[in-house]
């Protein structure tokens, strides 16, 4: 009689299920966006410092506002142009321009009538400086964010939370100019609620950027953990 294979000690070949085979395959680890491992150090770092200094951006623009708000300088500027209004009047003809401008809003008819070029000048300069910064702020995280997506070295949740960070700022300047667009009516006085408005957003937009900072910091750490 032909003895069996069972009896020699041998087992039957098992077949192995694709269920089976997807129970035992080891878990994904998450990556960049598109290519990347979500502990690279390297970018992590750079990342985190962005942010860092974001921050501290942010944290000047909102001292930079209490100063313009202290000085009365906000509605030295009654144009809203968040690309032409890049530069400063670079000519005597564009300050008569500006100065100008500003005769016909109520804040010089009820409150400084007798202001001249030169006391406009020192009321320009604190606001203008102040939306320059706004604009800055704004290249700064738009321009190297689009350069860590276009590197994919940026993980979709963070990917999403600069997004957010980016329209509350661009709704951030919106909200600015109505503020000022309400005290060139009929009195020479912001509204309220806009200025309340304003800068409960700039302090929204602080915290944010330095939570996402910090966040980093904590997961680099968690990943330097792993690694050793």
């Amino acid at each position: 009689a032909t003895e069996s294979p069972m009896a020699r000690g041998f087992s039957a070949p098992i077949t192995e299920t694709p269920s089976d085979s997807r129970r035992r395959a080891p878990p994904k680890r998450k990556r960049f966006y598109g290519r990347g491992d979500l502990c690279n150090g390297s970018g992590m770092e750079v990342q985190r410092r962005w942010l860092t200094l974001g921050a501290l951006l942010l944290l000047a623009m909102i001292v930079l506002g209490g100063a313009v708000r202290l000085t009365e300088s906000g509605l030295s500027i009654t144009e809203w142009a968040p690309i032409l209004g890049t530069l400063p009047p670079l000519s005597q003809a564009d300050w008569d321009r500006a100065f100008a401008l500003y005769q016909a809003s109520p804040q010089f008819r009820l409150v400084n009538s007798t202001m001249d070029l030169e006391g406009f000048r020192a009321i320009y300069w604190p606001e203008y400086l102040h939306r320059l910064l706004g604009r800055v702020i704004g290249l700064w995280f738009i321009v190297p964010l689009c350069w860590f997506a276009w590197r994919r070295m940026i993980d979709r949740r963070l990917l999403r939370g600069l997004a957010l960070l980016i329209g509350l700022g661009a709704l951030q300047g919106l909200v600015g100019w109505l503020m000022v667009k309400s005290g060139l009516s009929d009195q020479p006085r912001v509204s309220h609620l806009r200025l309340t408005a304003h800068l409960g957003m700039g302090l929204l937009l602080f915290a944010a950027t330095f939570w996402l900072s910090l966040s980093l910091r904590c997961r680099w750490r968690a990943c330097s953990g792993r690694r050793t």
